[in-house]
């Protein structure tokens, strides 16, 4: 665990020039008003916050760093190495920084952003927003009305439980909804847009996309659906005999304008898609998987 330092004081704490930079130190906070600097130190640290109930401000070196926050609503920002942090409960401000970091938001209303590296990021309970940054990331949103943003990269995002919004960003994408009502929006890039179950909108934007769906997914929209993208339906869906692209048609209607595919309770319609359209085209557009 290298040296250890408790940290009881209140006030600003600007480097801790006691302790040297290169040390893989141990920081014990249990007081009020810390504002801990270690931007300058290149050992990797361990910051303990855990039994504090009031905010902490913490600025990692550039070192592998431990970051575990208590009650309070806390600030971490993680430097140049690949960080671990840890909100737990309190409304939180976690960023990674350079690095392929680890970062839980815990209980709370979170603000989440993985910066540069190749990030894991979740959001666990409460109305988190997250953002990937730069590099290939994984996120999940846990409990709540997420808003997760993949930025660049070719991210995973996953909403889980809530009503939750998904945005890919730059790169081939995969994003899935999870339980709830949820928005998920392809960006740029080849992306995979899965609604999971509830009443979702699906839009893959530029690229060509795919709309993958399961038996209980509810009633779905596809805003933007064009002769590039597919949607791929598990074979047998809804126990509806499906096993080829031939055999969705007679569970087609619509018009001119639009199309609905409904199979059992469940339904997906395509906006500005017009039935005749799609039918036309059902063995490229559609795929049993």
């Amino acid at each position: 665990m290298g040296d250890f330092a408790s940290v009881i004081g209140s006030g600003p704490i600007l480097g801790l020039d006691d302790i040297p930079g290169n040390l893989d130190a141990y920081y014990k906070i249990v007081s009020a008003n810390i504002d801990l600097d270690l931007s300058g130190h290149t050992g990797s640290n361990i910051i303990d916050a855990r039994d504090n109930v009031f905010d902490v401000a913490v600025t990692a070196g550039s070192g592998n760093d431990a970051m575990w926050g208590g009650s309070g609503d806390d600030t971490f920002a993680g430097g140049k190495g690949a960080d671990t942090l840890l909100g737990n409960a309190g409304d939180d401000v976690l960023s990674g920084g350079d690095g392929s970091d680890l970062i839980n938001g815990g209980r709370g209303d979170d603000t989440i952003d993985g910066d540069a590296g190749d990030d894991t990021l979740f959001g666990e309970a409460g109305s988190d927003l997250m953002n990937g940054g730069k590099g290939d990331d994984a996120l999940d949103g846990g409990r709540g009305d997420d808003l997760l943003l993949g930025d660049k990269g070719d991210d995973r995002i996953f909403g889980d439980y809530g009503d939750d919004t998904l945005q890919g960003g730059d790169g081939s994408d995969l994003l899935h909804g999870g339980f709830g009502d949820d928005a998920l929006f392809g960006d740029k890039g080849d992306d995979t847009l899965i609604g999971g179950f509830g009443d979702d909108t699906l839009a893959g934007g530029k690229g060509s996309d795919t709309f993958v769906f399961e038996s209980g997914f509810g009633d779905d929209v596809i805003d933007d659906f064009s002769g590039k993208d597919q949607i791929w339906l598990s074979a047998n869906i809804n126990n509806s005999g499906i096993s080829n692209a031939r055999d969705v048609a007679q569970f087609v209607s619509g018009d001119a304008s639009y199309t609905t595919i409904r199979i059992g309770e469940d339904s997906i319609r395509l906006e500005g898609v017009g039935k005749d359209d799609f039918l036309q085209h059902l063995t490229s557009w559609v795929k049993v998987i």
